[in-house]
């Protein structure tokens, strides 16, 4: 066998007929002629073995740990997605309204047991939204059912009126209760149908929502109640005063404008706490009063400065409006408030139409100043007529 002699140390692989070999070989000179030449050779195999065995050695302990992983990671999943797929039906039941507690999630997961927490506290605020939903939807079906399903109507004169809450329940009402007295007993009956003598109310409570809406209904019921008993307007708003001083908190008010028309004698009595302004259209000058307020809210004080009531005479053709601040301070895109002379405007130019026209003129005006856009506040509108 030739081996070559390397100049320097160099490893070399190299085959022969007994095997493969790897060698490095060094020559060691002195400073004479002499030199030595050092080898070394070793056969492959002793350096590396069985390459096969060290393969599949390595290859076993690689899937040993795949397998050990892949165990660990079936644990661990079913460890997190058991108690996520139980809050996931718990949700699909929610989400149906079906908000009864399920049985606590078996986990030591932190994350999944905070996850569990905030589950039960969601399930807990809806419902009670829910409840308060529903509560509502019956506040305002009481509400809507206190409102007249049709007006009396007062010999000679058309009454109209309208109201939209700006939630669902408002702080706006009104009524009309059309009465007779009897000649000979004094007794007062309440009449559906045609009858000389009709009590009238707008009312507006501070703010809109459940609240309100119930403070308005209160003044509804008392000024029902006391027309049964005697139609007298000052002792009405007394007494209802005095009511409402006790029942509201404060800094809570309402405002108020009491009617009450005599066909005989063909005059409205009209009497304003706080609600204006007050529309008077003269058929015969085809001029508009406007009338303001007679005394400060109800509720705030016990006592009022006065209850002197208007006589406002009714001619033919005459026409008497109250607006709620829903409809007077409707808001347009550019900040504007509606106000009272496009009130005055349409009532004037439409003065010969019936005030059931003359509130959907109105309610038209509104809805194109404000561009249709959701009233701010509840919106009522009360207008009579005499023919």
């Amino acid at each position: 066998m030739n081996i070559p002699i390397p100049a320097q140390q160099t490893i070399h692989r190299f085959s022969g007929s007994n095997g493969t070999w790897w060698g490095a070989g060094k020559l060691l000179e002195d400073d004479g002629e002499q030199g030595l030449l050092m080898c070394v050779i070793v056969p492959e195999g002793d350096l590396l073995g069985d390459l096969e065995t060290l393969w599949f050695s390595i290859l076993l302990i690689t899937t040993g740990v795949l397998f050990i992983a892949f165990i660990r990671a079936m644990v661990l999943g079913r460890k997190y997605s058991k108690p996520l797929e139980f809050l996931v039906r718990s949700s699909q039941k929610i989400s149906k309204g079906d908000f009864e507690a399920d049985m606590d999630v078996q986990s030591d997961i932190y994350e999944v047991q905070e996850l569990e927490k905030a589950h039960d506290y969601m399930r807990s605020g809806l419902k009670t939204l829910m409840k308060m939903e529903n509560d509502i939807q019956i506040a305002r079906d009481i509400q809507q059912k206190t409102f007249p399903r049709s007006l009396p109507g007062v010999h000679g004169y058309e009454i109209a009126a309208w109201n939209a809450p700006a939630e669902e329940t408002g702080g706006d009402t009104y009524d009309v209760v059309g009465y007779s007295v009897d000649a000979d007993t004094g007794e007062i009956r309440i009449r559906e149908g045609q009858c000389d003598n009709a009590l009238l109310l707008v009312s507006d409570a501070t703010g809109h929502g459940i609240g309100p809406a119930l403070s308005v209904t209160q003044v509804r019921a008392m000024m029902r109640m006391r027309v049964r008993i005697n139609p007298d307007l000052p002792l009405l708003i007394m007494h209802i005063n005095a009511q409402l001083h006790t029942d509201l908190p404060g800094g809570r008010f309402v405002s108020a404008w009491f009617g009450k028309i005599d066909a005989k004698t063909n005059h409205l009595h009209s009497f304003s706490a706080g609600q204006a302004p007050l529309f008077h259209y003269s058929a015969g000058t085809g001029s508009m009063k406007i009338l303001g307020s007679d005394i400060f809210p109800l509720g705030i004080d016990d006592a009022l400065p006065h209850t002197e009531i208007n006589q406002i005479p009714m001619a033919r053709g005459d026409i008497f409006a109250v607006l709620s601040d829903g409809i007077l301070e409707a808001m347009g895109p550019d900040q504007a408030l509606f106000g009272q002379d496009r009130v005055n405007e349409t009532l004037t130019r439409h003065s010969h139409e019936s005030p059931q026209a003359l509130i959907r003129r109105i309610r038209t005006a509104v809805e194109a100043f404000t561009g249709n856009t959701a009233a701010g506040d509840d919106q009522t509108i009360l207008i009579i007529k005499r023919n």
